[in-house]
C-alpha cells in the first residue's frame, strides 16, 4: 500500500467531496490545509485557505486570501506570501503535533512560486505520516515531482467513476493509513 494518496481529475467532479466524505468515515486525527472557493461582499470571488479541521468563513481576511478571481472567471491575482506563512504553518503543524493522516486538498498551479510551500508539502510527503489529498491535473513541475515520486498513487476521479470509487477505497481499506 502506498503511504501517500492524491485524488485528481477535471473540477467539479468531486474531487474534495470524495475526500471528505473518506475522512469522516474513517475518524482519523487528521491536520493540513484546505482551499475554498469565497465570494466578498463587493462581489470579488476566489480561493482562501485555512486549517483543514477549520470551519468555513463566509469573510476571510488578506491573510487567508490566496486568490482573487476577475471576469470569466480567471485567476487574475495569486497571494503567494499566503502560501508562505499561512501555508508553511498548517504544514509545520502537521508535523509536531502527529495526526494520524495530513490532509492537502488541494495542490495546483497557484503555488508554483512559493517555495517555502513547497518545501513543506516535500518535508510532509517524507515524514511517517501519510498525506491523502487533491491534486490538480495538471503539468507544473511541483506537481510532477509529487506525482513521480514512489510513495505516491494518483487516483483519478471522473464523472462516471466517483460513485464506484467510494465504497471501493473505503471497504478495501485502501485509503486508511
Amino acid at each position: 500500500m502506498t503511504k501517500n494518496i492524491f485524488l485528481t481529475g477535471e473540477r467539479g467532479v468531486g474531487k474534495s467531496t470524495l475526500l471528505r466524505r473518506l475522512l469522516a468515515d474513517y475518524r482519523l486525527s487528521s491536520a493540513g490545509f484546505r482551499t475554498l472557493p469565497f465570494v466578498g461582499q463587493d462581489g470579488g470571488h476566489g480561493f482562501y485557505l485555512l486549517g483543514s479541521n477549520e470551519p468555513p468563513i463566509s469573510t476571510p481576511g488578506p491573510d487567508r486570501i490566496i486568490a482573487i478571481r476577475g471576469l470569466g472567471g480567471r485567476i487574475e491575482k495569486i497571494f503567494t506570501e499566503v502560501f508562505e506563512t499561512l501555508g508553511v504553518s498548517l504544514l509545520k503543524r502537521c508535523l509536531k503535533g502527529q495526526p494520524d493522516i495530513i490532509i492537502m486538498d488541494e495542490l495546483g498551479f497557484m503555488e508554483r512560486v512559493a517555495w517555502n510551500f513547497q518545501r513543506a508539502v516535500m518535508d510532509c510527503l517524507e515524514s511517517e505520516v501519510p498525506v491523502r489529498g487533491v491534486i490538480k491535473p495538471l503539468s507544473v513541475p511541483f506537481l510532477n515531482k509529487i506525482r513521480a515520486r514512489k510513495d505516491v498513487t494518483i487516483i483519478t476521479v471522473t464523472t462516471d467513476n466517483r460513485e464506484l470509487l467510494y465504497p471501493e477505497l473505503f471497504e478495501s481499506g485502501q485509503f486508511l493509513p
